[in-house]
């Protein structure tokens, strides 16, 4: 079950089957989904801002049924294609793969918001990437610049812990801080500029392992890892 409040929120008492889809329909942009029980929630593609929040003791997993992320070509179990002003926080959730016969999956997909904040989550056994930032405004307005907090996070055995992107002209900025990434087999976090415009990145008090480890730098232009 959840509760949905906020001051441009709506109160809804979601009926059975509880899912994240249904209560993110039901909340204005701006408003906060707030778990009350545990349970699977299920996948979900958040086009606003909002934040889903689990502040309780239990777990709010999200293990099945992930949505094709753009072109189809892989499945994310949280996709965020917010628009360019928007604000994603997500709190307490934790973003598992059930399923084995989908290799191909995201834990984290972020296409498009102005901030995203990833706080006290777990993401594990993702096929691809736990966490994967690539913008795609996807016919819309991309952001001028995309922000992502990383905080008290772990991101374990996965094909990849996080992998940060750019395209021209888009600034990146990361903050990663009391997380970590262990057990990826492609990697800890990888931060490629290659392709796109400038990737800021500030990491403390973080962990990774089965990585190639690379020195921490303000601005990234090519592909490395930390």
């Amino acid at each position: 079950m959840f509760s949905s409040a906020a001051p441009r929120s709506l109160r809804d008492a979601y009926r059975s089957p509880a899912s994240f889809t249904h209560a993110l329909s039901q909340t204005l942009a701006g408003g906060q989904i707030s778990v009350l029980d545990a349970g699977d929630f299920g996948s979900v593609i958040i086009d606003k801002s909002i934040t889903i929040a689990n502040d309780i003791s239990g777990t709010a997993t999200m293990v099945f049924t992930p949505f094709c992320t753009p072109g189809c070509v892989a499945a994310g179990y949280i996709q965020i294609t917010a628009g360019p002003s928007d604000v994603v926080t997500l709190r307490g959730l934790t973003v598992g793969n059930a399923l084995s016969n989908i290799p191909s999956s995201y834990g984290v997909y972020i296409s498009n918001a102005s901030k995203v904040n990833l706080e006290k989550c777990v993401i594990r056994n993702q096929g691809l990437t736990g966490i994967f930032l690539t913008p795609n405004a996807g016919g819309g307005t991309l952001a001028s610049s995309i922000n992502l907090k990383i905080e008290d996070t772990i991101v374990t055995s996965s094909g990849a812990g996080a992998d940060i992107t750019s395209v021209p002209s888009l600034p990146v900025n990361v903050t990663i801080s009391r997380s970590s990434f262990q057990n990826n087999a492609g990697g800890g976090i990888k931060v490629d500029g290659t392709s796109g415009g400038p990737i800021k990145v500030a990491v403390t008090d973080r962990s990774a392992s089965t990585a190639l480890m690379g020195s921490t730098r303000s601005a990234v232009h090519r592909a490395m890892y930390v």
